[in-house]
């Protein structure tokens, strides 16, 4: 979230969100609140409802199924839910299991992009 990559540096001067660091959580000016689960604590990711996750550095962590499958389970808003996974590329069990993910029938669900520096 911060550093020079980090999501308050690359917002835009005048619509930068305010962080709540006791609640986990960014809030837009827009009204759209982020909330903030890290892989230590994957219970946490238990209950809330949202339209929309984005998952970084997902391959670490120790709980780290537990934490994305209750995330998942809260992921039932809106007209198209979805999740965006950015991360390091490692072939980990988990993201290889991931990127075989398929919907209900049979379909799918995962399409994986990459790039390079150039030089």
């Amino acid at each position: 979230m911060h550093g020079l990559g980090g999501i308050l540096a690359c917002a835009l001067e005048d619509f930068r969100p305010n962080f709540i660091p006791p609640l986990k959580k960014l809030i837009w000016p827009n009204g759209v609140e982020t909330h903030i689960y890290y892989g230590s604590e994957p219970n946490k990711a238990r209950g809330p409802q949202s339209d929309y996750l984005w998952c970084d550095e997902l391959q670490n962590g120790s709980f780290l199924k537990r934490l994305f499958d209750n995330l998942l389970m809260g992921l039932r808003l809106g007209t198209n839910p979805l999740c965006i996974v950015t991360t390091t590329p490692r072939p980990t069990k988990f993201l290889i299991d991931l990127e075989k993910r398929t919907d209900r029938k049979g379909k799918q669900c995962t399409t994986v992009t990459s790039a390079s520096i150039p030089k």
